[in-house]
């Protein structure tokens, strides 16, 4: 369970830092988390997971909020649908496994489960 707090708390600090301004395709940022550090932890502790996963997804639905945006369609990632396709991302694109997981999890969503409308 600490581990779980621990990979809430790093997904909520990268967004932080991935919402400062920075271009969406800047994975530079920092994090405590990697997409090789989540791949790993998916791979051997599956409720960790999906607590990194929806963790970020909240996180970013609140910072969509805010912003009267919508990045991702929320009612597409129920169940396993979001661990599922971040995990096949994650093991499709190991080059990719020094960016931030935080901005993996979030591009992996975009890219797969776009919105439907945007918010008004």
């Amino acid at each position: 369970m600490r581990f779980a707090c621990l990979l809430l708390a790093s997904a909520l600090i990268c967004l932080v830092a991935a919402a400062s301004g920075r271009p969406a395709g800047a994975f530079e940022i920092r994090s405590y988390i990697t997409g090789e550090k989540l791949y790993k932890v998916c791979a051997s502790d599956r409720d960790s997971c999906y607590t990194y996963i929806y963790g970020v997804l909240d996180t970013v639905m609140l910072d969509d909020d805010a912003n009267k945006q919508c990045t991702f369609d929320p009612e597409g990632v129920a169940g396993d649908k979001a661990v599922n396709a971040v995990t096949s991302y994650l093991k499709e694109h190991q080059d990719r496994w020094d960016w931030s997981a935080a901005a993996l999890v979030q591009n992996t969503v975009r890219s797969k489960f776009p919105c439907k409308k945007k918010k008004e």
